[in-house]
Order: C-alpha cells, then sequence, then structure tokens
C-alpha cells in the first residue's frame, strides 16, 4: 500500500515481470483498489482482469466484529487461505487448519454448516448429536425440540433437529436429521411337496435368519428347502435380527413323507373310502374326538368343527373343495392324530 490510498500501487519504474502477489491481505481505504502502469482499477476483477496478476484472490468485507482488532465474520475468509507451515496459529492462538485455512489473522466458528454428517439410530436408543467445529467460540446455544443448552446432547428424538447459537458475529441455525433403523419383522410361508418343504421368508427390515424346522434342523438360509424324515405336525420357528434387535414367529406345519400313506392308522385314525369325491368317514378307534380340523397341502385351514360332547362314533363330513391332498387332523384327549386325504 502507498500514501495514495491504493491497495496495490505499480508505477513504471516496477519491471511487471518481477511482480510476484500471492495470498496477500490488501485494504481498500478509499476505493481504488490498485495501479498498474499509468492505469487506476477501481475493483478487483477489473485488477484482475487487465493485469493477469492476483487470480486466486477474492474481494470481500472482512466484517470486523471491533474497531480496534483483527477478528472478522465474513464466512467467505472461510477456508479459502493458503496454509504456511510458520504460521500454525491465528492472532489469538487458535490451530490454523492445515487443508483449508481461513484468510486473515482471525480465524473463527464456521457457521455454515456446524451440524454435519447423518444420523441413525435405532428406535429405542439414544443418539449423541454435537457442532463440529470449537464449542468456546459459540456464546449460547438453543436444541429444538430438546430444549438443552449445551454444545452437544443426547436425543431419543427421530425427526429434524435444530440448533440455534450465538456468537460474536451474530445468531445462526442449524438442522440436521435423525432418522431410525425398525425393528425387524419375521414372517414366512410354506410350498410343502411330501417330505421336501420349501420356505418362504418374508421377514422385513432383517440382515440374519435362524429357523428351528422343529425335528432338530436348523438353518441361516434365507429361503431354506429343508427334507423331513419323518410325517407328523412340526412346530417351526423363524428368528429374524437386525442390529437393533430380533422377531420371532412359530408356524404350526404338516409333513407327508412320500411312500407313508397310511401313517393314520398308526395313530388309530381312519378315512374312508380314499381316495374320495369330498364325502367321507372318519373314525378314531375307542376315543372320543374334542376337534376335527382339515388343511390343505399349503397349511390352510380349510374346515374345523368342535364337538362339545366328544363323540366315539364315525363322524360323516363333506368339503366342497378342488381335487388334491388335503390332511385331517383329530384332537383327542390332548393327542394330534393325523391322516391323508386324497380327494378326486
Amino acid at each position: 500500500m502507498n500514501n495514495l490510498g491504493y491497495a496495490i500501487y505499480i508505477d513504471g519504474s516496477f519491471n511487471p515481470n518481477s511482480f510476484i502477489s500471492k495470498h496477500n491481505n490488501f485494504f481498500v481505504p478509499y476505493g481504488l483498489t490498485g495501479y498498474y502502469l499509468n492505469t487506476s482499477y477501481p475493483t478487483l476483477s477489473a485488477w484482475k482482469a487487465n493485469t493477469g496478476k492476483d487470480q486466486n484472490s477474492i474481494g470481500i468485507d472482512p466484517l470486523y466484529k471491533g474497531s480496534f482488532d483483527l477478528h472478522t465474520c465474513a464466512i467467505e475468509l472461510i477456508g479459502s487461505g493458503k496454509y504456511l507451515a510458520d504460521i500454525s496459529e491465528d492472532i489469538d492462538g487458535q490451530p490454523r487448519d492445515q487443508n483449508k485455512p481461513y484468510i486473515g489473522a482471525d480465524v473463527f466458528m464456521d457457521v455454515t454448516d456446524f451440524l454435519q454428517g447423518t444420523y441413525t439410530k435405532c428406535t429405542q436408543d439414544s443418539i449423541m448429536l454435537a457442532i463440529n467445529t470449537n464449542p468456546n467460540e459459540a456464546l449460547t446455544y438453543l436444541w429444538i425440540p430438546e430444549g438443552e443448552t449445551t454444545p452437544s446432547i443426547f436425543s431419543s428424538h427421530i425427526g429434524w433437529h435444530y440448533l440455534t447459537i450465538t456468537t460474536a458475529c451474530g445468531l445462526f441455525i442449524d438442522s440436521v436429521e435423525v432418522t431410525s433403523l425398525p425393528l425387524p419383522l419375521a414372517d414366512f410361508n410354506i410350498a410343502p411337496n411330501f417330505e421336501k418343504v420349501q420356505f418362504y421368508n418374508f421377514s422385513t427390515n432383517s440382515t440374519y435368519w435362524q429357523w428351528d424346522f422343529g425335528d432338530g434342523g436348523y438353518s441361516t438360509v434365507f429361503h431354506p428347502l429343508y427334507t423331513y424324515s419323518n410325517s407328523g405336525i412340526y412346530n417351526v420357528t423363524l428368528v429374524a435380527c437386525n442390529n437393533c434387535g430380533c422377531d420371532t414367529i412359530q408356524k404350526q406345519i404338516t409333513v407327508v413323507v412320500s411312500g407313508v400313506n397310511e401313517f393314520g392308522k398308526e395313530n388309530k385314525i381312519e378315512v374312508s373310502p380314499n381316495p374320495n369325491n369330498g364325502l367321507f368317514t372318519l373314525h378314531v378307534a375307542k376315543e372320543p374326538i374334542d376337534r376335527i380340523e382339515i388343511i390343505d397341502i399349503q397349511g390352510n385351514l380349510i374346515y374345523k368343527k368342535d364337538y362339545l360332547y366328544k363323540s366315539i362314533i364315525p363322524l360323516n363330513i363333506k368339503l366342497e373343495v378342488a381335487s388334491g391332498i388335503y390332511f385331517v387332523k383329530a384332537y383327542t384327549n390332548g393327542t394330534i392324530y393325523l391322516e391323508k386325504v386324497v380327494i378326486q
């Protein structure tokens, strides 16, 4: 600067080829940015366009906080400087960023995005939210909706959080959204083919699965195909989990091993005639019947009847269903008897 009020002054006696001006701070006191080879330039953009100098420079009002120091507030100064190893701290001892240093003597709080990052939490958990700049530079804090007045908080609220801070440069507001990772929900269906049963996993929000097929067999496959050794009724359990927890579901399935067509006789249950056209008689030897259920090969309940007086006489049943394989389940004195029915 010279006494004529220019920020940069170069006259004809100066060799312009040796001129170097890089990352310096200039103050324009009287509205004239530069003088170069007998020409005045009122703005930095005019100076750069006509001289080819200072292409990395910016022209802004530094917004000094006071009249007697070098503390500034202009956010354009943030991250626009060049790091010098010999100047590692600013005027009041605060470390300068080696990658994105501030232009000027003062490093001040970046109020453009002080709640950075994305946040995801389990529905039942709390999460810590905090500013990512020096908390000592802020004078006050106010978190909404929590109402807390500290630089960091723990919150269980899902949705938007707003933080209002007051610094020497004024009042600023930033926001961040917290989303939730929902709990898993276990569910499955089956497609039996005699002893081979295809299990279809319809669980949601899950990343890990544990199957218990009810006969001592287990699997962690998403859609397992399982082979049973014996006919019978099995309680199949599926546990679905993610990082936030687990959910469990249990279903009862009926399995008929191929080649075993009359396993019901071992259980003292008989259907006649079999095959039939949907009209048949059910016999359970010498035991009163509490309830009869009939299911299709998918495990869907298509018939159910409770017997209040627990009859031991043969029961006549008529079904109006499509041709196929069905299963009769007879509940007697706490025991379940099973028999296959073929309807033609």
